[in-house]
């Protein structure tokens, strides 16, 4: 689930979630490793807040409280996991 615009200090709804997919595209629902989002690039003075690395449940990471504390616009994250490749989300924009 991508990230959605939202305002400045909210929690972004609904809740962002990474999949963790194996070779041939299929959610890999074995996988159960910790999953690490941030910001792409260097949003000048913008901070990410809430819980920042989740462990994946049967392939699935879910970031139920993350927030962002002022508007900026054409923000994007990125997923990370070790041995698997990153992830970035389309461009969203905080609201004030």
């Amino acid at each position: 689930v991508q990230p959605s615009d939202t305002p400045a200090n909210q929690i972004i709804a609904p809740p962002v979630q990474v999949t963790a997919l194996d070779n041939q595209g299929n959610v890999a629902t074995g996988f159960t490793g910790t999953v690490t989002v941030e910001f792409a690039g260097n949003p000048r003075g913008a901070v990410l807040s809430g819980t920042l690395s989740v462990s994946a449940i049967e392939g699935v990471a879910t970031f139920a409280d993350l927030a962002v504390d002022r508007s900026r616009s054409g923000l994007v994250l990125v997923a990370l996991a070790p041995a698997l490749t990153s992830a970035t989300s389309d461009p969203f924009n905080v609201l004030r």
